[in-house]
């Protein structure tokens, strides 16, 4: 009964019952139950082929024992098992390939090591050396101001990922306006909010008093700060 499966699928769809009810009612799953109606039986582990088509011939309203008697489940494979010549065969094969490996991996190990302690680090580009002196003496400033800057005040951190063009009013008074470079941070304080206006707000994360600004898309943003939150326009 090679066209079992075929059988099977005319009759529930004759009946309109569907697959995910035959599903449902079975719990066979849907890759068994393909495989069942497309006689793809190899698919299925031989084991259950059987309780399968019964389960499925039942819910389609067949005499499941009936309908079965003329199948004959697929033959299971059986593995030879290698003879005691063979085995050892595989044995030395496999022992060659494992000392060609190790010998491998020692030479491999060799040059890595060998290359990890010879290593040197390459000399700073002059913009490396330009941004580590920013840095040193952002910190300078930011230690002076940290000393200067007391009680309720306000913090503002940037850290930059790529060139962007800032301007940053602090209390009404305090102008800051300037390219600042990649991989750089700058801390600005006052007492009372900020004023700021920023080319590419994607290029930078802005920090305020340790909360971290959610800001969206990559026009020109202006953005007011205060002890009462955080206002944001978009510049056209």
């Amino acid at each position: 009964m090679d066209n079992l499966g075929s059988k099977l699928k005319e009759l529930r769809e004759a009946k309109q019952i569907s697959l995910e009810e035959i599903h449902r009612k079975t719990s066979i799953n849907y890759k068994m139950l393909r495989a069942i109606e497309s006689n793809n039986f190899p698919e299925i582990p031989a084991v259950y082929l059987r309780s399968y088509i019964q389960k499925y011939a039942k819910e389609v309203g067949l005499d499941s024992s009936e309908f079965l008697k003329d199948f004959v489940s697929p033959k299971i494979e059986t593995k030879k098992t290698p003879s005691l010549l063979e085995q050892k065969e595989l044995f030395s094969s496999n022992s060659m390939l494992t000392i060609l490996l190790l010998i491998v991996g020692i030479f491999v190990l060799g040059f890595l090591l060998k290359f990890i302690f010879d290593y040197k680090e390459p000399p700073k580009t002059k913009q490396a050396e330009e941004v580590e002196t920013i840095n040193q003496t952002d910190e300078n400033i930011e230690t002076m101001l940290s000393e200067k800057v007391k009680g309720d005040s306000l913090v503002l951190k940037l850290v930059i990922s790529d060139t962007s063009r800032v301007k940053i009013i602090s209390d009404c008074t305090d102008v800051f306006e300037k390219d600042l470079l990649p991989n750089t941070s700058k801390k600005f304080f006052a007492k009372n909010n900020f004023d700021l206006e920023i080319e590419n707000a994607s290029s930078m994360k802005i920090i305020f008093n340790a909360d971290t600004l959610k800001i969206n898309g990559v026009n020109k943003k202006k953005i007011f700060i205060d002890k009462n939150g955080v206002k944001i326009e978009e510049i056209k």
